[in-house]
């Protein structure tokens, strides 16, 4: 299994704030991030804001997303590991409405299996956010924003199916923690750096914590580094990194296998990669 994150990570770009600096309310966003509201919030209420203060609906927000960057050698890799067999899967703290017009706009979106992201939804011309965790209960995970632990995520994906190897591509803060779920056979693909030079959280967490990152890539707007995200992918994948074994629902058993599972539920939350 390949799980990706989606922005900067999977696209060259924040899709969230692309769409609205393509929507002309880069003033809204900034204005409303001010008042400190979460993240989630804050694009639902900027996009409403869009909506009611300029007039930007459907078919802008549409045109927005065709043009979020996404390059030519990451589109191929997602093609060549689909077609070895691998299931993908995106993880992202986008919305679903951004990544499936992404997708379908490159002609992607029957390469993945699942998306896990917050729900979007129409309200007549105006496009409205909700988190993806609904559960009266939070989450409880300290290192993950209220609306998304995309650790509690994979966990439930590696429970559905047992796979001998999976690979995880991301960048932020947010994708520590489903890295730390991983196990020994597992690889761990990190950005190491935005076009800004600004260095990536992810890698800067997993070097914190002494795990091993098993790839950096600068990403393909970094002409020197033209594909080197996709080469990663393809090199992490070979082997029997597409098929099906009982690996991860023993590292996931916990308290239920005795004092062993408990050990290697431990090993697998260092985020280790090898």
């Amino acid at each position: 299994m390949v799980v990706f994150d989606f922005d900067w990570s999977l696209v060259e770009e924040n899709s969230d704030t692309w769409v609205l600096d393509q929507l002309g309310a880069t003033a809204i966003f900034k204005r409303l991030k001010a008042t400190g509201m979460p993240w989630t919030q804050l694009m639902d209420i900027s996009l409403l804001a869009a909506h009611e203060e300029l007039g930007k609906g459907r078919q802008e927000i549409l045109e927005a997303c065709a043009s979020v960057p996404f390059a030519a050698c990451m589109q191929q890799a997602v093609k060549e590991l689909a077609g070895r067999g691998c299931d993908l899967v995106i993880l992202s703290d986008a919305n679903s409405l951004y990544i499936d017009t992404i997708l379908q706009h490159h002609g992607l979106q029957e390469h993945f299996k699942e998306v896990h992201t917050n729900r979007a939804y129409w309200e007549g011309d105006s496009l409205r956010v909700l988190p993806h965790h609904q559960d009266p209960e939070p989450h409880g995970c300290p290192n993950c924003p209220a609306n998304l632990c995309k650790g509690k995520v994979m966990e439930r994906l590696l429970l559905q199916q047992n796979y001998s190897r999976v690979v995880y591509l991301g960048d932020g803060p947010g994708d520590f923690c489903p890295s730390t779920r991983l196990g020994p056979r597992d690889f761990v693909l990190s950005r190491e750096f935005y076009p800004t030079g600004a260095p990536c959280s992810l890698l800067r967490l997993a070097r914190a914590e002494s795990a091993r990152v098993t790839a950096c890539f600068h990403g393909a707007s970094r002409p020197a580094n033209d594909g080197a995200a996709a080469a990663a992918l393809a090199s992490a994948a070979e082997a029997d990194g597409c098929s099906h074994s009982n690996s991860h629902a023993d590292l996931l058993a916990g308290s239920n296998a005795g004092e062993e599972g408990v050990c290697r539920r431990k090993q697998m939350q260092r985020g280790v990669a090898s």
